[in-house]
């Protein structure tokens, strides 16, 4: 099973993120601002996730200002081997498609058979280039790839709520709670939905309309499962999706 991390965007989360107030770089008045959501991230071996760079798009009076795809060259550094301990293109680009917060790049992480008691760590660089700016502190992610053998946590959720923000056929949960994982996967009435990561504290799955049209009126138990070492699935919280 593959997972995908989406991380939540705009100048609020960067601000979270560095634990100061919310703010966009002087730079960022003329031209969008993109960034990683956070510094660090962790990682278990065997983990498929996609991982995800944000954009704060330049607004005038309020009004987001078109500006075109918006194309990121990235490359790679650290100590952690390609094709051993990840698999990731070392060099390569995201592209942001006009109004889109989120560019998706899948990474892979290789679980082996070796007890490894220090994390590896891998660098993911967004690179300059034409047309945007990077956050100041957010232009590199540090990802830690940790062995597997340690426990993961039983998750716990508070909160199901329906992304307004998502028009049209699309559903999206938003998820909060404690102990979620890159690995953690939303489950609906059972069935696993496909997961975005944002934090420890917050998940984003996506329902189909198939689904979500049989279940418009009904009270449905949603969990988080944690895989093993360890992990297990979280308490349901009912939730009615509504019209």
């Amino acid at each position: 099973m593959s997972y995908r991390i989406r991380f939540a965007s705009l100048a609020a989360i960067f601000a979270l993120a560095l634990g100061a107030p919310a703010s966009v770089s002087a730079q960022s008045a003329s031209l969008p601002e993109v960034a990683w959501q956070q510094a660090t991230l962790y990682m278990l071996e065997g983990a498929q996730v996609q991982l995800a760079i944000i954009v704060a798009w330049r607004t005038v009076d309020g009004v987001r200002v078109a500006n075109g795809p918006i194309t990121i060259p990235y490359t790679v550094s650290g100590n952690a081997t390609a094709g051993i301990d990840y698999r990731l293109e070392a060099a390569g680009t995201v592209v942001f498609e006009d109004g889109r917060e989120y560019a998706p790049l899948r990474i892979a992480i290789v679980d082996d058979d070796q007890h490894e008691p220090a994390p590896d760590t891998l660098y993911i660089h967004l690179t300059p280039g034409d047309g945007y700016t990077l956050h100041p502190s957010l232009g590199t992610l540090r990802v830690l790839l940790s062995d597997n053998d340690a426990a993961n946590p039983v998750p716990a959720i508070t909160s199901v709520t329906r992304d307004a923000s998502v028009k049209g056929k699309d559903v999206v949960l938003v998820v909060r709670g404690s102990g979620f994982l890159a690995s953690s996967a939303v489950r609906w009435a059972g069935e696993a939905l496909p997961t975005t990561y944002v934090s420890a504290t917050e998940l984003r799955a996506d329902i189909t309309k198939k689904t979500a049209n049989a279940a418009r009126e009904a009270s449905v138990a949603v969990t988080v499962f944690n895989p093993a070492p360890g992990g297990g699935e979280s308490a349901g919280h009912a939730f009615t999706l509504g019209k």
